[in-house]
């Protein structure tokens, strides 16, 4: 089912026509993604179809204009010759806030699918997130690929690198190295947890504490807390990385990565015509 979330905001990821394809026909992509997981009933889909309708609604509604504020705010901080600091990590804070409302307003259907769900299908849903999580840790990259990653990830942006910015992103990379290890062990306390809940989906308190493990999917864990601590220390030198990049950046780099963003806008506002 994170899948299906992730489609919302996969979606702005995109660009052109296809984003709004995507984003305008969730209900018929979403279906795909949900089969990777579980197979659904006759009378599950039609749960299924409800929240998504509502949740796809309340995206377009209220996160949609909400991203292209947080979008435009760093599109005119770009026009200052260095970067506030706190201003990134405001920006960066928010943006993933935005993923644990997305979180929290599908809860109702994380909630009432649950309670449907056979011992099979549950058995099947926990299996298929435990390939994934397998996956991950196959796809995890050595230091020497994460570093790599990492230079393509900000020439994406910025384009080809001088050698001292180049010292700069290699240096990040080997101070903070890949978090899929930590990732994956926190992914797997939330779902010992989440599995534990949906086995107990005919008590009365069932909506109530799967609410509040969503609520916090990550802090109900030790793994999810040192996960949680790794990436705020993470957050912290990105964004000192940043400021360097962005004081060294020559003008074509800095207009590329103005582009580039102002391009993200323009494909919200291409969202929100409809």
């Amino acid at each position: 089912m994170r899948r299906w979330f992730g489609l919302l905001l996969a979606a702005l990821l995109l660009s052109g026509c296809g984003a709004k394809f995507a984003y305008n026909n969730l209900s018929l992509i979403t279906p795909w993604y949900v089969d990777d997981y579980i197979d659904l009933t006759e009378q599950q889909q039609v749960i299924f179809d409800r929240h998504l309708e509502k949740l796809h609604s309340w995206h377009r509604q209220t996160e949609l204009p909400e991203y292209r504020r947080l979008f435009s705010d760093l599109h005119q901080h770009l026009q200052q010759p260095e970067l506030d600091p706190q201003l990134l990590r405001t920006k960066i804070t928010k943006l993933r806030g935005h993923w644990d409302a997305l979180i929290q307003q599908a809860s109702p259907a994380v909630i009432e699918l649950s309670a449907t769900l056979t011992d099979a299908q549950r058995e099947a849903f926990f299996a298929a997130l435990e390939e994934r999580n397998q996956k991950r840790l196959e796809r995890a990259g050595t230091p020497v690929e994460h570093k790599q990653e990492s230079l393509e990830r900000i020439e994406k942006w910025m384009g080809p690198l001088s050698k001292q910015q180049r010292t700069w992103v290699e240096d990040f990379a080997a101070e903070n190295p890949d978090l899929t290890v930590e990732t994956v062990a926190a992914h797997r306390a939330f779902q010992a947890q989440l599995s534990d809940l949906m086995s107990q989906s005919m008590m009365a308190s069932f909506p109530s504490r799967v609410g509040a493990l969503l609520a916090d999917a990550l802090g109900g864990s030790q793994e999810g807390q040192e996960l949680n601590r790794l990436r705020e220390q993470q957050l912290n030198a990105r964004v000192e990385l940043f400021q360097k990049l962005w004081v060294s950046a020559t003008d074509n780099q800095k207009r590329k990565v103005r582009s580039r963003l102002k391009g993200y806008i323009d494909d919200i506002d291409d969202l929100l015509e409809g």
